[in-house]
């Protein structure tokens, strides 16, 4: 099963606007086509018959593996389960995570041979048109109202983030490999 993620301090805009970025795709309220099967624990049989993560990969090692994965044995979104993740509130960190996040997903990119820095510095940021539809349909009303008012707080770090992608994919490590 696939877990949601509650965010640790939700009367906080900064840590609202760390949470929607980085979980948007993984509150609570979402109905399981919109959600992202992450937060699995695995069979370790999984392992046996499908092969290991990919320690060579420096991000997305999980969504890899999730790739090699058949149909039948995807994880069940089941947003019950709650993980809940200490988000920062300081405004200056999210911004740095986020820059380096995308800084890492730029890489990773480069790696699978994408080569173009304004589209995907464009495709990151695209997030911001879908980030408050998200909030409003995967949180409860009690935390909803933060969330909203933290989004000029998202679209600075989404931009944090479009930024560093497009740096990584443009001067990233070229192997996508772990230093």
């Amino acid at each position: 099963m696939a877990s949601a993620i509650a965010n640790s301090h939700p009367r906080n805009l900064v840590a609202c606007a760390a949470h929607l970025v980085t979980y948007m795709r993984r509150l609570p309220g979402l109905p399981a086509h919109k959600a992202l099967r992450y937060g699995v624990s695995f069979d370790r049989k999984l392992f046996d018959r499908y092969g290991l993560f990919d320690e060579q990969m420096a991000t997305g090692e999980d969504t890899e593996f999730l790739e090699r994965l058949p149909k039948a044995v995807v994880p069940l979104w089941e947003p019950a389960v709650l993980t809940v993740h200490r988000n920062e509130t300081r405004l200056i960190r999210v911004i740095v995570d986020q820059y380096l996040r995308g800084y890492r997903y730029g890489t990773y990119l480069k790696s699978v041979g994408h080569r173009k820095p304004l589209r995907i510095f464009k495709g990151v940021f695209r997030d911001r048109r879908n980030v408050g539809k998200f909030a409003k349909e995967g949180l409860a009303e009690e935390d909803r109202c933060f969330a909203m008012l933290s989004l000029p707080i998202v679209w600075a770090a989404l931009f944090a983030k479009s930024l560093g992608a497009a740096v990584g994919v443009t001067h990233g490590d070229r192997t996508g490999t772990r230093p």
